[in-house]
């Protein structure tokens, strides 16, 4: 069209001339193009790498070919056109200025990718040498291995935690500075994660100091197989044998008597219910044995607690002495200590060995410089069918050392379920004898005192007596050696002696009262060993007013 107007203006144009082949072939052109099939879009940064050189010389071509068609004419008429002189100048700035903004453009997106370039190159070698300080000056020892257990890489912190120089482990497995035992874990736990990616397992295992020490270590293992920049299984090592140390520490103090080195109850308990999860046998035979001190008391009253101590480390020393090596001895609490006896020839086996711990502690105790002889009594309790679990049968034997310290002192007795029976009845008539003490059920009986030569009333024994709600008149023998079994004699002898007081000044007191009478009062030999008996008596003397015979 340019030209056409050209041609038209100088009057050189003529219908069927070459340039209305232009028209033709611009036409086809648009044909062309409606037809061509489009392209996916692409991403601009992609855009500017696969653009073609050529384009970029177009506007050269325009000024290559406005020179061209301006020296033909030139060549042909010998004349140059204003017109043209003066488009082609304009092309000519034009291309220049485009130019000169192209270059500062280029000039300014240089500077731009320099700058973002030279950050990001920053930033990236910060992070690099910030994640190397990291690693080399963690606690934690990081280590890529294959799933075998060949080191590829190991930071420096190894030398620091186990005393080996990182480079002198590259190439090697990590299972020769593990035990066997740690070595088949370590094995294991490496087949475990490689079988899934990024999949994480921890294990704690020991290892083998450089110094030829063991430690625990605690290993997290990472699986990074699949991980271009790493292909391997990710190990993070710490040293946790200070936090071993520890938790086996607190182990001990949990389940271990601080005093004798023994078992304690939870432990014993724990021993005797997993003796017993072992299958039941026909033939098995599991028996425990409670042994309870008789008199330990009267040492820790009279020598002391420091003695009363001493005498439990001996007594512990002397029941290992006595039992099998495979029997467990254990402190139960206090003065009460347990043997458990597991596989045995017969029943006769276990009372000899009862027997012989009934001997064993007849010896006298060397203790603070004195001879100190207390005895033992030993309760027997055997597996049976209605035994279904450690507690009823540690309670069996104990119920069974109460019958053989009620027997005698020194001596054992076998449990049986008659026993069940009497425990639950004298249970009973424990909590009875309680409510009788606060609801006024003891009633006081005096029997006279009289003189032989004048037949004259001397004196009075006060005897006490029960009236029980349900029972009816309860004689002492049935409830006087429950109260000194379980410590209610005390009370009961305060309150005996009070209403013994109380009614003697009574009589005191009756109009024409004759010579006063001695009124007598049973004293419990446990009463007799207390020290604070004689302050008690003189606090009921003063608080009912009765006054002594001349």
């Amino acid at each position: 069209d340019s030209g056409f107007s050209y041609l038209t203006a100088v009057g050189d144009y003529s219908s069927g001339s070459v340039i209305d082949v232009g028209w033709f072939v611009g036409f086809a052109l648009l044909l062309l193009a409606a037809a061509w099939p489009g392209e996916a879009p692409v991403d601009a940064t992609d855009a500017v790498a696969t653009s073609r050189p050529v384009t970029s010389l177009l506007p050269y071509a325009a000024v290559t070919v406005a020179l061209l068609t301006s020296g033909l004419e030139l060549w042909r008429t010998g004349q140059a056109d204003g017109v043209v002189a003066w488009v082609r100048s304009a092309l000519m700035a034009l291309l220049v200025a485009r130019q000169v903004l192209t270059l500062r453009e280029n000039h300014a997106l240089t500077s731009h990718l320099e700058r973002r370039v030279a950050a990001r190159t920053a930033q990236l070698r910060a992070s690099e040498q910030r994640f190397a300080a990291l690693v080399q000056h963690s606690s934690d020892v990081v280590a890529v291995v294959d799933r075998d257990g060949t080191v590829s890489y190991l930071s420096d912190s190894s030398e620091r935690v186990l005393g080996y120089a990182a480079d002198s482990l590259l190439g090697r497995s990590l299972c020769d500075l593990a035990t066997a035992d740690g070595a088949a874990e370590l094995l294991a736990a490496l087949e475990r994660a490689s079988r899934r990616p990024l999949h994480v397992d921890t294990l704690t295992t020991v290892w083998r100091h450089a110094s030829g020490r063991l430690c625990h270590v605690e290993v997290t293992i990472t699986n990074l197989l699949n991980d271009p920049g790493v292909r391997g299984l990710v190990l993070n090592t710490r040293d946790v044998t200070e936090r071993a140390a520890l938790e086996e520490q607190l182990t001990h103090q949990a389940f271990t008597d601080s005093l004798t080195g023994l078992p304690n109850r939870a432990l014993f308990a724990d021993h005797l219910q997993r003796t017993l999860d072992a299958g039941p046998a026909p033939e098995r035979r599991v028996a425990v044995l409670f042994c309870d001190l008789d008199g330990f008391k009267a040492v820790n009253d009279t020598l002391g607690h420091g003695v009363g101590d001493e005498l439990l480390c001996d007594v512990a020393q002397r029941l290992r002495a006595v039992v099998r090596g495979g029997d467990t001895v254990a402190r139960l609490g206090g003065d009460e200590f347990a043997v458990l006896v597991d596989g045995y020839p017969d029943a006769a086996f276990v009372d000899t060995l009862a027997a012989r711990i009934n001997d064993a502690m007849r010896g006298a105790f060397a203790l603070a410089d004195q001879q100190v002889h207390v005895a033992v009594s030993v309760g027997i309790a055997h597996l049976g069918e209605d035994t279904t679990d450690a507690e009823q049968l540690l309670r069996n034997a104990d119920l069974a050392m109460y019958q053989a310290k009620a027997a005698r002192a020194g001596g054992f007795a076998v449990y049986h379920a008659d026993l069940h029976v009497g425990v639950v009845e004298r249970v009973a008539l424990e909590r009875d004898l309680r409510r009788a003490l606060t609801e006024d059920q003891l009633v006081l009986h005096y029997q006279p005192i009289v003189s032989l030569r004048s037949g004259a009333i001397t004196g009075v024994e006060a005897l006490v007596r029960w009236q029980h709600p349900a029972r009816g008149l309860v004689p002492p023998a049935d409830f006087i050696p429950l109260a000194e079994a379980t410590g209610l004699i005390r009370p009961l002898g305060e309150w005996v002696l009070r209403e013994a007081c109380q009614q003697a000044v009574t009589w005191q007191r009756e109009p024409g009262a004759g010579p006063a009478l001695r009124v007598s009062v049973n004293v419990s030999a446990r009463q007799l060993g207390d020290f604070d008996l004689p302050r008690a008596v003189a606090s009921v003397l003063a608080e009912t007013g009765l006054q002594r015979p001349a």
